[in-house]
């Protein structure tokens, strides 16, 4: 999460709004530097509050973000540890674009896809709750599906983005035409990244993973290390 804004009004009675969003990049551990982070993709949910951004407004009478005894969910204060990170700058622009609108009272409003790019107002109890509910989504859904390649990736990357990846890689797998499959190879490559530049999942250990099994196909199918290896670096951007 990240406090992007802090409002203060003195309408009726002075208020202090903050702003912050909740980024898609999930890791296994915590991440030892905020090179590691991804500052930018804003987490959208798939399970509770579809078709919108996870960019919350908190408003408070006094200066701080608490948890309120009035709001279902204060259990939770008592559950989850929140550890300040890092100190950093605010992205100008995120993925999806949000709207800058900072008012008590503000509008909804929805980009072209019909996502929701203005804050909601939730609690920080009822944003962890709703947290919660995505994960319950994704482990129902990690119960349905059998990784092929990438078993170890369901702990930590969300489900579908690991079908994706595998349905293209399975592609280059099943590729019968001997004279093509450099070319096959590349195209994999290829599709793997604009799956990566519009989903923002793959980082060093993902990374890693993907091409030692591209290798390994590539080899099994008769390419040699040295053209494999050329054809990866030259056209992965992850």
């Amino acid at each position: 999460m990240q406090i992007i804004h802090i409002e203060q009004t003195n309408e009726n009675r002075k208020i202090i709004g903050y702003f912050l969003v909740v980024f898609d990049k999930t890791f296994r551990s915590l991440p030892s530097s905020m090179i590691e982070l991804d500052l930018q993709r804003i987490y959208q949910p798939k399970y509770l509050w579809k078709k919108t951004t996870l960019f919350t407004g908190i408003w408070n009478e006094e200066p701080n973000i608490i948890f309120r005894k009035d709001m279902m969910y204060y259990n939770l204060k008592d559950k989850y540890h929140l550890t300040f990170f890092g100190d950093t700058t605010v992205c100008e622009q995120f993925k999806p674009e949000i709207r800058f609108e900072f008012f008590p009272q503000n509008e909804c409003k929805s980009n072209d896809d019909g996502i929701q790019i203005t804050y909601q107002h939730l609690e920080l109890q009822v944003l962890l709750w709703g947290l919660e509910q995505e994960e319950i989504g994704k482990t129902k859904k990690k119960m349905s599906i059998r990784p092929e390649y990438f078993k170890e990736w369901i702990e930590y990357v969300d489900p579908e983005k690991i079908i994706k990846t595998e349905k293209i890689i399975a592609k280059f797998e099943n590729s019968t035409d001997h004279k093509m499959f450099l070319k096959e190879l590349k195209k994999c490559i290829i599709a793997i990244n604009k799956l990566d530049e519009k989903e923002t999942f793959i980082s060093t250990i993902e990374a890693e993973n993907i091409i030692e099994k591209l290798s390994e196909i590539a080899l099994s199918k008769g390419l040699d290390r040295t053209s494999i290896e050329q054809q990866i670096e030259e056209n992965r951007t992850w």
